[in-house]
């Protein structure tokens, strides 16, 4: 349906539109009115940069059901990262191995160095795993980071 066929549509159109500060649009020499997405390409564009440039440098530790990278952190806090494919399995399971291995990493944090960026790759493995089991797993790899990279 053509927005001359519903001239509310383009009123209400126009309405939101003048509701967003000028300052968010990007200048076209046509005049047209297009959003720019900087602020958010820059904060997700800053949070892959900071993976990549972990998964380079930092250290490996090859697990039955995870991969885990470690390396010192630059900001000198304790971060973790995780990243869970939807090949592991759907949102369901991909939401609870991420919530045990929060839970896993809050219950070790003290045995982990101060200083330690960790970013855990779920395997496809992993889906079928038991609280117990991600603890035990996970839990070598968390005490172990304590010693320095």
């Amino acid at each position: 349906v053509a927005a001359a066929a519903r001239p509310w549509a383009a009123r209400l159109q126009e309405e939101r539109w003048s509701q967003v500060p000028a300052s968010t649009f990007a200048a076209h020499t046509d005049g047209s009115k297009h959003m720019t997405l900087q602020n958010f390409e820059k904060k997700n564009a800053s949070i892959r940069e900071r993976f990549l440039a972990l998964k380079q440098s930092g250290a490996r530790w090859h697990l039955p059901s995870f991969v885990v990278i470690r390396r010192v952190s630059p900001t000198g806090r304790r971060r973790l990262g995780i990243t869970v494919s939807r090949r592991v399995g759907r949102a369901v399971v991909r939401n609870r191995l991420k919530r045990m291995i929060r839970e896993v990493f809050r219950t070790s944090e003290h045995d982990v160095a101060a200083a330690q960026d960790i970013l855990v790759i779920a395997r496809t493995s992993a889906s079928k795993l038991e609280y117990a089991q991600v603890a035990s797993e996970l839990g070598r790899v968390f005490r172990s980071s304590g010693s320095g990279c």
